[in-house]
C-alpha cells in the first residue's frame, strides 16, 4: 500500500519538472554552479522526490489509521457498556 501511494506522489511531483518550467532549469543551473552534471542532478532529484512521496505517502496512510482509530475505541466501549448492562440486568433478575 505504502509503495502504491509512493508512486502516485512521485507521478505528481515529477509532472511539473520538464525543460520549460523555470525552476527547474533555475535548479538545473545551480546544481551545475555546484559542478554537478545533469545526469547527477537528474539523479539526485529523483532520490528527493522519491524521499518525498513515500513520505506524504506516510502521511495519508497514517491519517486514514488515525481516523479509523477513535471508531475502534468508541465500537469497544459501547459494545462493552451494552454487555455491562446486560450483565447488571440478568444479576438483578437473578435476586
Amino acid at each position: 500500500m505504502w509503495y502504491n501511494r509512493e508512486a502516485v506522489h512521485h507521478s505528481q511531483l515529477t509532472e511539473v519538472i520538464n525543460p520549460y518550467n523555470p525552476i527547474s532549469q533555475q535548479f538545473f543551473q545551480t546544481m551545475g554552479v555546484l559542478a554537478l552534471s545533469e545526469e547527477q542532478t537528474a539523479s539526485y532529484l529523483a532520490r528527493q522526490i522519491t524521499a518525498q512521496g513515500f513520505i506524504i505517502g506516510a502521511n495519508e496512510i497514517f491519517l486514514v489509521i488515525g481516523n479509523y482509530f477513535p471508531c475502534i475505541i468508541h465500537y469497544r466501549l459501547v459494545r462493552q457498556t451494552a454487555f455491562l448492562r446486560i450483565a447488571i440486568k440478568n444479576l438483578i433478575t437473578a435476586l
